[in-house]
């Protein structure tokens, strides 16, 4: 028909991207559109160069592999206004490394198929000798757009704890992993639920649930952490997870965590609280009192005593008060030495009273 073109040959030759492939061009009918189905071969290296000059996102990406990819680009006007709606497209992206912000990822896959306005993605790839496992769905039929994942997705399978995944991600979960302790060790990772609305303000509105499986996690307090334990007279600060596992819920701009339980010393030191999406922290701590911090008695009187030091700051600087801290510290030490007064009081009493019984009324 006048106006329509089908061609059997279509090759783009360039330093970031070879295709070949046939199509058509339908400029009749009630769908006109331009359509194509072939290979392509993009060098990463190169188009990520161009990319990045374009938009800096400051990605690092190597590799060079030919791949089937189709297209369909709708041409009516009415069409067209929801391009995004009417768009098809799939294809395979494979890398041979992807870097950002330090997270480097080998030999990463990438399946997309947008259909219908909805775009789903399957990544995939080699992450800190572990499992990286990642699909994100987004709705362009709403308004904005949402951004999703498949409930009970296990995104990272046997990763190792390196200081770019913790500072540039995990930290953002909870403060342990950086910010009030160095985590080392191995962690698996499920997500429960995520969406996020792609437009003004989305963060706002995040919502997600994720478990975090740390049975091969061990922490090493650093910073407030480590200054807190100091003053409630912890030598050694060797901490072992009590809680194996997890949950972490991102609400309203507030993600709040189930408490860590952890063992120091023989005792239990508890972790709890939420960290707003801005990065603001609100968190307390419930460390055990020492020995070494009320002396043998006091210790004896009040074994099992906790001190509730709030943390607040930013996950970037945490803080806390140690000046709080060493008066309640202060208090406990009242507390212990008029516990200790009313024992010797109660022994006095109980020594004088029978003899003063015995001397009024014995016979």
């Amino acid at each position: 028909m006048a106006g329509d073109v089908q061609f059997t040959t279509f090759d783009i030759e360039s330093a970031p991207l070879s295709l070949q492939a046939d199509g058509e061009f339908q400029l009749s009918g009630k769908k006109p559109h331009f359509s194509l189905d072939g290979h392509a071969t993009p060098d990463l290296a190169s188009l990520i160069a161009v990319i990045n000059g374009m938009y800096p996102l400051g990605i690092e990406a190597t590799g060079k592999k030919k791949e089937k990819f189709t297209l369909y680009y709708p041409l009516s006007p009415e069409e067209k206004e929801n391009a995004k709606i009417n768009l098809r497209f799939a294809t395979t992206v494979y890398a041979d490394s992807f870097s950002k912000s330090g997270i480097d990822v080998s030999r990463l896959t990438l399946d997309t198929d947008m259909k219908e306005g909805v775009m789903a993605n399957v990544l995939k790839g080699t992450l800190n000798q572990g499992w990286l496992q990642f699909s994100p769905r987004i709705d362009y039929t709403q308004t904005p757009p949402l951004l999703t994942l498949p409930e009970g997705e296990q995104v990272l399978t046997e990763v190792h704890l390196e200081e770019a995944l913790t500072e540039g991600v995990l930290k953002g979960i909870h403060p342990v992993f950086g910010s009030l302790a160095n985590p080392v060790g191995i962690i698996n990772v499920r997500l429960d639920r995520f969406s996020l609305p792609l437009g003004e303000k989305g963060m706002e509105k995040i919502d997600f649930k994720v478990f975090l499986d740390l049975t091969g996690v061990a922490l090493e307090p650093k910073g407030v952490l480590s200054s807190i334990l100091d003053v409630a007279g912890y030598a050694d600060r060797t901490l072992s997870m009590k809680d194996k596992s997890m949950t972490c819920e991102g609400v309203q701009g507030q993600v709040s965590c189930t408490p860590i339980k952890m063992t120091i010393a023989d005792s239990e030191m508890v972790i709890s609280g939420s960290a707003g999406m801005d990065g603001s922290l609100d968190y307390l701590i419930e460390v055990p009192v020492t020995q070494r911090l009320l002396g043998k008695k006091g210790y004896e009187l009040l074994k099992g005593t906790t001190l509730k030091v709030p943390v607040k700051g930013t996950r970037d600087k945490p803080a806390y008060s140690r000046d709080a801290l060493m008066q309640a510290s202060s208090d406990l030490l009242k507390q212990a030495a008029g516990q200790a007064t009313r024992n010797v009081l109660r022994e006095q009493v109980d020594k004088v009273v029978p003899d003063l019984l015995n001397g009024l009324f014995g016979k």
